[in-house]
């Protein structure tokens, strides 16, 4: 049995405020105005999480660096440095357009009848994530494959990636019941005299610090928010017989949410972790790359 790893979470919002665009001649909608002003106060508050139906329409642009790619020396340590003066755009880089889509027509919709839009939580993997929104959090319900029939795992309880209002200082863990479809077999997974084998998905997270991130599409402010995702195996019978862990570090900024994100390798033990498995930073247009 192969232990569910290597989750990740995305989540793009509204970007800056613009004009509305007027519709051409053609008959065009116009793109919408946005409607989200942070106040950079270091504090993510609910009005700076835009609405469903708004971040729907938006999209932001993201470098994807390759797995195995080193964190330079210090980024961290006056501020959070990922330019591309630090870390430069490197052979197997791709460059994707991410943001939250309508849940409707995906092949796991009907598995999350709550479920409010759907994202991409592991570029590498294609995993994505299904989320609903509350005043005071943003939930992921659970997770799924790009590939139908794969992966379709709903979460009991919910797991508030962001717990609003957000500040440095804030943490949270969540113990969540992994049911549904994971590498094909259906979990909980009934053994017979064996037992019964059942997946918990534990997330705790912490926010330690805040600055100025300089990220290749913009310097933002930024506050840090650490993860340790462990996936643990429960056998009926035998108790605890599998687990794994992993580290992910975001970068989170008022009305954009996460612009970089970087994710360990499995059993991670450093905090600050050099070595990733993904890179993900607040990106260019494709023209603009070096």
């Amino acid at each position: 049995m192969r232990v569910l790893l290597g989750l990740a979470v995305v989540l793009t919002g509204c970007a800056p405020v613009q004009e509305p665009q007027r519709p051409s001649d053609q008959g065009q909608e116009p793109l919408p105005a946005a409607l989200c002003v942070g106040d950079g106060d270091g504090v993510l508050s609910a009005d700076e999480v835009p609405a469903v139906d708004l971040a729907l329409q938006i999209k932001s642009s993201f470098l994807v660096a390759p797995s195995g790619t080193v964190l330079p020396a210090g980024w961290n340590d006056d501020g959070f440095d990922l330019g591309l003066d630090r870390l430069p755009t490197q052979a197997g880089s791709d460059l994707v357009f991410s943001g939250p889509e309508a849940l409707e027509g995906a092949w796991f919709a009907d598995r999350f009848p709550d479920g409010e839009w759907q994202a991409v939580l592991d570029f590498s993997t294609g995993t994505r994530g299904v989320f609903a929104r509350q005043e005071d959090a943003v939930l992921l319900l659970g997770i799924a494959s790009s590939e139908p029939d794969d992966v379709a795992v709903r979460y009991t309880p919910p797991v508030p990636l962001f717990v609003l209002p957000m500040a440095d200082g804030d943490s949270w863990e969540v113990a969540a019941d992994a049911t549904g479809i994971a590498d094909g077999t259906t979990w909980p997974e009934d053994l017979g005299a064996n037992g019964v084998v059942s997946l918990v998905h534990r997330w705790s997270f912490s926010v330690d610090g805040g600055g100025l991130a300089s990220l290749p599409g913009a310097d933002l402010p930024v506050l840090r928010l650490r993860l340790v995702l462990r996936t643990e195996a429960y056998n009926s019978i035998a108790g605890l017989f599998a687990a794994d862990a992993q580290r992910v570090t975001f970068l989170v900024a008022e009305c954009l949410g996460t612009v970089a994100r970087m994710r360990s390798g499995p059993d991670e033990l450093a905090e600050d972790f050099d070595v990733t498995t993904e890179l993900l930073r607040f990106g260019l247009a494709p023209e603009l790359i070096p």
